[in-house]
């Protein structure tokens, strides 16, 4: 450790002694290869080996995924001390500790969060195109929020926080509200709380309750992102019922390559959803064990796919997620905070919510032996399965030493192969430096100055041409697998919907005497039982498991768009560079361009013209306000509100890939390509002509820097 240490300082030295001359590609190999400053480091590391910090351990996922949830069931014994269904304008980062003393301290918006809502606000009530109005709607309804809350958005600003405390869990409750509560009073203002208490689970360990990592409030998921890089061990939850899903994936690839945690573990939240899916339940035949171990067997199979795809992405960190693989059921836990709250207040059925009341029903429907009267407390706590998620949390806390060893060494060695890399990449850089000026002279160069404006004007057409080809076709691809994949989804839907409907037959008693006694005069006569019945056919649609059907592929489909779209724009930043060199080689007959200028003009030229392009689409939910099993009329109006959200699905990604194109097409590069393009060769001859004017000194100094850099090792 000591030795990287020692050898970024050597580096940073030899970079500040030659400034002028090897300080801009200093930066750029920085900035590729993630390094930070010596000191920076050293201060990190320090952060991490201090005996005396707290085992910080996160609870991560995307929004609504069933992470307060499961908090709550963890450390405050059900109850609902955290809002366990935030909204995106209500989700706060939680940050939980132990102490003798119960309390809330909340952290608001800084004045600067504030501007930063209040601008996209404003972006937002001008805006005339679809996609951008998405992308600025949480701001504009967290500041609409602010003003409808009638508290002064100077003063608490000003403020910055409040410290409450609590006499016990129901006291802490009812205080947190107004922070975090859907209609809390500050709630609006609210960035983070940090929350004690004096639960012995608590000792030794911070526990860290994120909002979202799809957190539409930017400035909120910041402070996010700046606990990540603190957690030592990692809870990721996911739905059971959308588990691993791509934004899932995009969390653990960023934890694994950014943040560097390496204790990850699975939590597929929300077990019901899986346990009372039709094909689980019709599999189990009623027999919850079955389900569980069918359940389990599902998750696993997608979790051990999804890993081997990252895998790929990041074959350097492999180890890591071989270790989530083999591991299998040791890092992960099938959970259900709703019914470990069902099976705490089992005896006060009456408090229960109404989805809990709807997840019952469902319980009870496909597996009856387990949940009548008896036995449902007891298989409600073995879906909640918190006992095992409070094992794996103190085997953790008992392996403190083992995992910040662990990750000092593993942040130690990715940033020594970083610095290694950066040394490297600097040299060579450095080495083409001297031989381009080696084989340089003033007189050939200023000539090949005053040739470059004519070649440039020749090159445009065919650049532009060749700009707008681009375009077209990443526009004609997209179009055409949108449409596919939203008739896939459709076909997909509407067959679920097929085999999700039942025709059922069915009597109603007729009223009146004589009815009554021909129902039983029907009853003793073989084949008149419908005597005194009213005999009809009721068409059932199970709707619950159409939209879990709708809900599940709609994340395939975002994951699946994102990904054509993500391939589009590849094409742009490293085909398109090739296929301009290549125009601009055969336009340059004179061989007046440098190859090495020319690539690096274009590169950054291709850079700005599709660089910084991000798909942010988050896939949409279908809701529908029935549940469970709907009949006939009903059934029309699910139908409707499914064709009619399918539709807007199409016009949002369609809008949203229309904006991603014209983005690219409105950024500074596209406005005059050859010009930016002619601008970074001047600039680079210019640089080239500096050095030719102190030949001599500049090979001198070049040399001397290229060699120390190689003896800082």
């Amino acid at each position: 450790m000591k030795n990287m240490i020692q050898t970024l300082k050597t580096i940073e030295e030899i970079v500040e002694r030659n400034h002028d001359l090897i300080g801009d590609d200093a930066e750029y190999q920085k900035r590729n290869f993630g390094i930070t400053d010596a000191a920076e480091i050293e201060k990190h590391i320090a952060a991490i080996a201090d005996e005396n910090r707290l085992l910080t351990i996160g609870i991560i996922g995307r929004v609504n995924a069933g992470k307060s949830s499961l908090t709550n069931s963890l450390f405050f014994n059900g109850e609902s001390v955290l809002p366990e269904a935030p909204t995106p304008m209500t989700a706060a980062l939680t940050v939980l500790s132990y102490d003798d003393v119960c309390s809330v301290k909340a952290n608001f918006f800084l004045e600067e969060d504030i501007e930063i809502i209040k601008r996209e606000h404003r972006e937002f009530t001008e805006a005339s195109n679809d996609m951008l109005k998405e992308r600025k709607k949480a701001s504009f309804e967290q500041y609409e929020q602010m003003k409808a809350s009638g508290v002064d958005i100077d003063s608490i600003c000003k403020q910055k926080e409040e410290t409450i405390e609590a006499d016990n869990f129901a006291d802490l409750k009812s205080k947190l509200e107004a922070f975090v509560g859907a209609s809390g009073k500050y709630t609006a203002f609210t960035k983070s709380v940090e929350i004690t208490t004096n639960n012995p689970a608590l000792k030794d360990v911070c526990i860290v309750d994120t909002p979202g990592i799809n957190d539409p409030v930017k400035s909120r998921e910041a402070r996010t992102e700046q606990y990540l890089s603190k957690c030592d061990v990692v809870f990721i939850v996911s739905q059971a019922g959308q588990f691993m899903s791509e934004q899932d994936l995009e969390l653990m690839d960023r934890l694994s390559t950014r943040e560097g945690v390496r204790e990850l573990f699975l939590a597929a939240s929300m077990a019901d959803n899986i346990l009372n899916a039709r094909s689980v339940a019709i599999k189990a035949a009623g027999d919850l064990q079955n389900a569980i171990s069918a359940g389990k067997e599902k998750l696993l199979s997608q979790a051990k796919n999804s890993l081997t795809e990252l895998k790929t992405r990041h074959p350097e960190i492999k180890d890591q997620f071989d270790k989530l693989i083999e591991e299998g059921e040791n890092r992960f836990v099938l959970t259900s905070g709703l019914c470990n709250a069902m099976y705490l207040r089992y005896e006060q059925k009456d408090t229960w919510s109404d989805s809990m009341k709807g997840i019952m029903t469902l319980l009870q429907r496909n597996y009856p032996d387990y949940f009548d009267e008896s036995s449902g407390k007891a298989s409600l706590e073995l879906l909640g399965n918190v006992a095992v998620l409070r094992q794996k949390l103190e085997t953790v806390r008992e392996l403190k030493e083992k995992i910040i060893a662990e990750k000092i060494e593993d942040y130690s060695t990715r940033q020594n192969v970083n610095i290694g890399k950066y040394r490297s990449e600097l040299i060579t850089a450095i080495e083409s430096r001297i031989e381009k000026i080696k084989s340089s002279d003033l007189q050939s160069l200023e000539a090949e100055i005053i040739k470059l404006d004519n070649f440039i004007s020749a090159g445009q057409t065919l650049l532009d041409i060749k700009l707008r080809d681009t375009i077209d076709g990443a526009q004609r691809n997209l179009k055409d697998k949108l449409n596919a994949n939203i008739d896939k989804i459709t076909r997909t839907v509407n067959a679920s919907i097929e085999s999700e409907t039942e025709i059922i037959d069915g009597k109603d008693p007729k009223e009146g005497f004589f009815n009554g006694l021909a129902r039983l005069l029907g009853a003793l006569l073989p084949g008149m039982s419908h005597l005194g019945y009213d005999i009809f056919k009721r068409t059932e649609l199970r709707a619950g498991a159409v939209k879990r059907t709708i809900n599940e592929g709609i994340l395939q489909f975002n994951s699946t768009i994102g990904k054509i779209v993500n391939d589009e724009i590849s094409i742009i930043k490293d085909t398109l560079p090739e296929d301009i060199k290549k125009i601009f080689k055969e336009t340059d007959t004179e061989r007046i361009l440098d190859p090495q200028f020319l690539h690096r003009a274009v590169y950054s030229m291709t850079h700005d013209y599709a660089g910084g392009i991000l798909w942010n689409i988050d896939a949409p939910v279908f809701e529908y306000p029935a549940m469970g099993v709907i009949t006939d009329n009903e059934i029309g109006n699910f139908e409707a509100a499914w064709m009619s959200f399918i539709r807007g699905i199409q016009k949002t990604y369609t809008d949203g890939i229309q904006s991603l194109l014209n983005t690219i097409e409105t950024n500074k590069a596209a406005k005059n390509p050859s010009a930016y393009i002619f601008s970074n060769l001047k600039t680079q001859m210019k640089t080239l002509k500096k050095d030719l004017n102190k030949k001599q000194t500049a090979l001198e100094q070049l040399t001397q820097a290229k060699n120390s850099l190689r003896e800082s090792d």
